[in-house]
C-alpha cells in the first residue's frame, strides 16, 4: 500500500480502538494480550503513538523514558485520541522519502512510519474489539500491507536482535486466498530468509488476508494451514510483536 493509503487508515482504526475500548470497559480483560486491560491497551497504543510524534519531531531517536505518563482512568481515552490526531498529522506532513530514522534496520525514510503505525493501530484495535466481544477484520489490502510488514521487516529485526530465535523450525509457507500476498519464511543457520513467493514448506498457512494475518499475530485461530499442523502454532508461539 502506498503511504497516502495507510495513512488514511490511521483515524479508523483510531476510533474504532476508542469506542471498543470504552464500550468494553477500561478494567476488562484483553483476551489477545494476557495480563493487560483496556486501559493499559489504550495507554500502550497512546505512549507508541506520542513516541513516534517526538521522533518525527526531533528527526532522530529519542529515549522514550522521559515521556509524561498517560492520565489515569478515563481521561486516557481522551488522551489517546489527541495522541493519534497530533501523531496522524505529523506523519502525513513528511514525504515517504523524508530522512527519518527508525530502530528495524530499514531504510531511513518515513515511509517505514507511516507503514508502521497504520499496522500498529489497525493490530491493536482489533484488541481493542476481543475486548468488547467483537469478531474483528482487518480491511483485506491493509491486513495483507500488514503480514508483509511482519514477515518481511519485524520479523527478521527480531531474529537479529536475539529476540526471536526460530532455530529447529521448518519452513511455512503464507498465502493470502482474497488478495496478492504470498511469503515462504524460512529458519536458517544465520537466522532467517523471507521471500515473496510461492513456493512449498513444511506447512502453509493460507486463508483471507485478515484471518492470516490475526493467526500470525495471535489474535485468531483462522485460515487454513496444510502439512505439518504444529509447525504454525510452533512459529506463532516464538514470534509474538
Amino acid at each position: 500500500m502506498k503511504s497516502s493509503d495507510l495513512l488514511a487508515t490511521v483515524p479508523t482504526s483510531s476510533a474504532t480502538l476508542v469506542a471498543s475500548a470504552a464500550e468494553a470497559g477500561l478494567d476488562s480483560p484483553v483476551p489477545s494480550c494476557p495480563d493487560w486491560t483496556a486501559e493499559r491497551l489504550v495507554r500502550h497504543t497512546g505512549l507508541v503513538l506520542r513516541y513516534v510524534g517526538k521522533v518525527l519531531e526531533a528527526g532522530r531517536q529519542i529515549d522514550p523514558k522521559g515521556l509524561p505518563k498517560p492520565p489515569p482512568g478515563e481521561l486516557v481515552l481522551q488522551w489517546f485520541e489527541e495522541m493519534a490526531r497530533i501523531t496522524h498529522d505529523a506523519l502525513a506532513a513528511k514525504a515517504p522519502d523524508d530522512e527519518l530514522w527508525n530502530w528495524a534496520g530499514q531504510p531511513p525514510v518515513a515511509a517505514f512510519w507511516h507503514r508502521r503505525i497504520a499496522n500498529e493501530l489497525a493490530v491493536h484495535a482489533v484488541d481493542a474489539e476481543l475486548a468488547a466481544g467483537r469478531a474483528p477484520q482487518v480491511e483485506t489490502e491493509l491486513a495483507a500491507d500488514a503480514t508483509d510488514e511482519l514477515l518481511t521487516v519485524l520479523l527478521p529485526a527480531k531474529v537479529t536482535a536475539g529476540a526471536t530465535d526460530l532455530s529447529g523450525l521448518g519452513a511455512i509457507h503464507v498465502h493470502c486466498t482474497d488478495t496478492e500476498g504470498e511469503w515462504l519464511v524460512t529458519p536458517t543457520a544465520a537466522g532467517v530468509e523471507v521471500t515473496r513467493e510461492h513456493a512449498k514448506g513444511d506447512a502453509a498457512l493460507r486463508g483471507p488476508a485478515s484471518e492470516v494475518l490475526l493467526r500470525l499475530c495471535n489474535r485468531g485461530e483462522g485460515g487454513e494451514v496444510i502439512g505439518d499442523p504444529s509447525a504454525v502454532a510452533d512459529f506463532t508461539q516464538r514470534f509474538t510483536f
